[in-house]
């Protein structure tokens, strides 16, 4: 899978969440979820403290105890705030900017590339 440059499983699956939320959270992706997703920024109590500078969101609460963080919003969340907002790469030694992309494609690409790299540990 490596010479393919294919992601596992577990990565093809945040690869697939966290493009979901950029599109939602830059106006191209379903309304509907558009409406669901807050940004920690936005919240009054949270407008001045770190996290409010970020590209952070906030994680709902799972109402229930046996689907844990199960829920859709709950696991986009989690996801979304998992990604770097740079990540200093070994090949380059330049920051790679995942959160704060300009256009969907270049999110997906340094995405991928972030995770083929957490993933596969490469070291070049």
């Amino acid at each position: 899978m490596i010479d393919l440059h294919w992601l596992s499983v577990p990565e093809r699956i945040t690869y697939k969440l966290a493009t979901i939320v950029y599109r939602c959270l830059h106006d191209i992706g379903s309304s509907y979820l558009r409406s669901e997703l807050q940004r920690s920024a936005g919240i009054d109590g949270r407008r001045y403290l770190r996290s409010g500078s970020t590209e952070t969101l906030l994680v709902p609460r799972a109402h229930l105890a046996t689907a844990g963080n199960r829920p859709f919003l709950v696991t986009v969340a989690k996801v979304w705030n998992r990604l770097p907002i740079s990540v200093q790469t070994s090949t380059s030694h330049l920051p790679i900017y995942v959160q704060t992309s300009s256009s969907l494609e270049i999110f997906k690409k340094r995405l991928k590339t972030w995770l083929f790299e957490i993933s596969y540990s490469v070291k070049s």
